[in-house]
């Protein structure tokens, strides 16, 4: 029995990296090392060609999720380039959310409207049963204050995000 037959326990456990079959057996274990180098320098080279994206599922410090495929984007890329799908812009329309939102509780928070907008229909639909005394008026005035008072992260956060 050779020196190469009795160490072939190796074979068994070199899988390739990209997800090939075992490494073959006339392959020395000196080669698979080199390999793997090689199988390294490849990741990295293609995550530099993609500007960063390393196609393992983790997303850099400037870098978000498609919401259709999943691939790690630049966080101001509009569209997907792996996918093309639009991506919904979170700053785009925070400001107005908020602005619009304390405009209907200030004036029209007697009726509710400010609930409705925000998607909290069976609080609106409590203010429309009571608003003939006035008293939602008065929370609308003070609830349009406090939605103007939050930073729009804040806001996002307390009445958009579940």
């Amino acid at each position: 029995m050779s020196n190469d037959e009795s160490n072939d326990d190796w074979v068994s456990d070199s899988i390739d990296d990209r997800g090939g079959d075992a490494t073959d057996p006339g392959d020395g274990p000196a080669d698979t090392d080199e390999s793997d180098s090689q199988a390294g320098d490849h990741r990295n080279q293609s995550a530099a060609n993609s500007g960063g994206q390393t196609g393992s599922g983790e997303k850099g410090p400037n870098e978000k999720f498609c919401v259709e495929c999943a691939a790690a984007i630049n966080e101001k890329a509009e569209i997907c380039p792996e996918c093309g799908v639009r991506q919904p812009d979170a700053q785009s329309g925070s400001d107005d959310e908020r602005l619009i939102a304390a405009l209907l509780a200030i004036f029209l928070g007697g009726i509710g409207a400010h609930k409705f907008y925000l998607g909290q229909t069976k609080l609106g639909a409590l203010y429309l049963c009571f608003f003939w005394t006035a008293i939602p008026a008065l929370i609308g005035v003070v609830e349009g204050v406090i939605y103007l008072s939050k930073s729009d992260e804040e806001f996002r956060q307390q009445y958009f995000e579940d």
